[in-house]
């Protein structure tokens, strides 16, 4: 199967990490590479110099979806 991109969107403490970690197993257990990328740990590193603004905003979203699809076209699920 040809690895996919999964967003998980949702509020604050409402479950994101738990399932994407959930999901992370299953796929592995399949014998697929899987990467979750955190929104936290990506707003520090790849859009460290980004602020909150709408541009900004839009800005950091096109640099995650272009991260996320490198990573599916390396055979990685991303979620």
């Amino acid at each position: 199967m040809a690895a996919k991109v999964i967003w998980l969107t949702g509020l604050s403490g409402s479950g994101k990490s738990t399932i994407a970690k959930a999901l992370k197993a299953k796929l592995e257990e399949q014998g697929n590479e899987v990467k979750i990328l955190d929104g936290d740990e990506l707003r520090r590193t790849i859009s460290a110099d980004l602020g909150f603004s709408p541009e900004d905003r839009e800005k950091h979203n096109m640099r995650v979806i272009e991260l996320a699809n490198q990573l599916k076209n390396e055979g990685i699920y991303v979620l």
